[in-house]
């Protein structure tokens, strides 16, 4: 029992060295650090706000979980009105603005505008719609061409989804109807009014044993970049391991365990670019 706690404190000891090197000794300049005591680590989660055709929005940022955080949105351009926002492409909410309170997970928002010239004279025509590609989940695939493209009614726009590792298609969806099961849809003819559709994929990876084979190892949060909070997330696992994680990422040095050689080498990754 006294080597294990032994073994601990070491750890603890070890990794916030680690974290000095990594965050440039601002703790230590400040007179904060207590090396007998360190804070306790706290996970961030991303949160992306953007919007359709390049307009404003603010309130992107990393954060704790329950943290308040405001999300706004403004045209950069006129002729455009404010539809709704999407989370994760699923209709949110259609308040411009809106306080959003951190959850334990990456979260990306979308403000969509719609085109609404009030000069008869703009060069869009009344024949030309917006087609917006929706991938769900939103991590899932990208596209052959840029949501929010402009279609002209009447005809069949060519549309292609690539899925990433692990995904497997389920066909598109305009809405919750089914249109095809093929990834290449060239038979969609676009309608009189701004469209959406959405690929749908479900998450099946062929070695059930390594299902996170398009993540970097080291990328505990799989936020795809390597970085201090994942540090901190492989040091919580390694002094409170949960078995019912998969911890094919928490391996860095891919010796069938994981140890504190995963976290030297996850500092190291870091330290050095790689």
């Amino acid at each position: 029992m006294k080597k294990i706690v032994l073994m601990k404190d070491y750890l603890k000891q070890y990794v916030w060295s680690m974290l000095f090197l990594l965050c440039g000794g601002t703790a230590w300049a400040q007179g904060d650090y207590n090396p007998v005591n360190p804070p306790d680590p706290q996970m961030l989660y991303k949160v992306v706000a953007l919007a359709t055709d390049g307009h404003y929005t603010s309130g992107s940022g990393s954060y704790a979980v329950g943290t308040q955080v405001t999300i706004n949105t403004s045209a950069s351009s006129t002729g455009f009105d404010f539809k709704h926002w999407t989370k994760n492409g699923v209709f949110y909410t259609n308040n411009k603005s809106f306080t959003y309170t951190v959850e334990a997970a990456n979260v990306r928002f979308q403000a969509v505008y719609d085109f609404n010239p009030t000069n008869p004279q703009d060069p869009q025509t009344i024949s030309e719609y917006r087609l917006y590609l929706v991938p769900d989940p939103v991590e899932a695939c990208s596209f052959n061409r840029t949501s929010g493209q402009k279609c002209s009614a009447g005809t069949n726009p060519t549309v292609t989804a690539y899925g990433n590792q692990g995904f497997v298609f389920q066909g598109w969806y305009d809405g919750d109807t089914k249109i095809s099961e093929s990834t290449t849809l060239n038979t969609f003819t676009m309608p009189n009014i701004n469209t959406t559709l959405t690929a749908r994929y479900v998450f099946s990876p062929v070695s059930p044993a390594e299902p996170e084979t398009s993540y970097a190892l080291g990328d505990v949060n799989r936020d795809r970049e390597l970085n201090v909070t994942d540090v901190i997330g492989l040091t919580n696992y390694i002094m409170n391991p949960d078995g019912s994680i998969d911890t094919f990422l928490y391996d860095t040095n891919k010796d069938g365990e994981v140890n504190v050689t995963d976290i030297i080498r996850l500092v190291n990754k870091i330290m050095n670019n790689q």
